[in-house]
């Protein structure tokens, strides 16, 4: 029987639990070892002194034949367990309307957990941190059963979409291969050298517009004034390639840092944003180039 406690978590006080507030705080880690307990306000003591604290509550009779058993289930709810130590556990019944609102216990690891509410229950067992064999028991069953058996605890559905995320996300975390890694990184160096380069090449040419609009509105000189504005807008559209390429730097910083196929994939996107915007860039000069020579060629036939 643990008393009532006071908790203090980082100088903060708060309390008193009784018994089932303080095991529902274990089960959920907001209450460790290295935390403070007190029964009076006054005299506190590590959390990891009371041994009882970190203990399962006591299991009733059925519990341990339940457990050991469980593979033996018949996958038919209308028929009885037969465990192979002769142990018989009744058929499951549907929880009745009046049980209540905290009462499910489950077995995990060979140990009684709980109370917690039938949401909580049947969330352990849709995200798989409880398997569908797990033995249960509620206010209104006979016996400890195993939760597929019990109507309305197991979402097949909703359970397999949860699986096949979790698959997704554990084979994007991939470890990825040390030669794809070194072929990644390989050229770091080199990426970032034309990342800086671009950088001051993009400021150089800012300045240099702005002396030059600068100078031509001095001398009243238009195609001083024009040539400014287009060597801005060039500056501006180099700046903005080497922070797109400044971004793939990063993110191969990351695959050197965590080595995953997921990172490589952010890493690749990154390069092809760049290679994207620079085919873009390039397309938008070449069409540009084009009109001058046009323009150019027209007049000089005017003339």
């Amino acid at each position: 029987m643990i008393p009532n406690l006071y908790v203090r978590i980082r100088g903060r006080v708060q309390g008193p639990f009784d018994e089932e507030r303080l095991r529902a705080l274990v089960r959920r880690g907001q209450i460790s070892r290295i935390h403070e307990v007190s029964e009076d306000g006054a005299r506190w003591i590590k959390a990891g002194d009371m041994a009882e604290l970190f203990a399962p509550p006591p299991a009733p009779a059925s519990v341990s034949a339940a457990t050991n058993n469980h593979k033996a289930a018949d996958s038919s709810p209308a028929k009885q367990l037969q465990p192979t130590n002769g142990y018989a556990l009744a058929a499951p019944q549907a929880p009745s309307a009046g049980a209540p609102a905290a009462g499910w216990y489950y077995a995990h690891n060979g140990a009684q957990m709980g109370p917690v509410d039938v949401a909580q229950l049947q969330s352990l067992l849709a995200r798989g941190h409880l398997a569908h064999d797990a033995h249960v028991w509620t206010e209104g069953m006979p016996q400890w059963a195993p939760a597929r058996l019990v109507p309305g605890l197991v979402n097949e559905p909703a359970t397999k979409a949860v699986e096949s995320a979790v698959t997704i996300k554990q084979a994007k975390e991939v470890a990825a291969s040390d030669d794809l890694v070194r072929a990644l990184v390989g050229s770091y160096a080199w990426a970032m050298f034309l990342t800086v380069t671009v950088y001051l090449y993009a400021l150089a040419s800012f300045v240099g517009s702005i002396l030059a609009i600068i100078a031509g509105a001095k001398g009243d000189d238009p195609a001083i004034i024009g040539y400014g504005l287009v060597t801005m807008v060039f500056a501006i559209l180099e700046a903005v390639g080497a922070l797109l390429l400044n971004v793939y730097c990063n993110r191969m910083g990351r695959v050197q840092i965590l080595r995953t196929t997921r990172s490589v994939e952010a890493a690749l996107n990154a390069l092809r944003a760049f290679w994207m915007y620079l085919s873009i860039v390039t397309i938008v000069c070449l069409a540009f180039g084009v009109f001058v020579a046009i323009v150019l060629l027209s007049a000089a036939g005017a003339v």
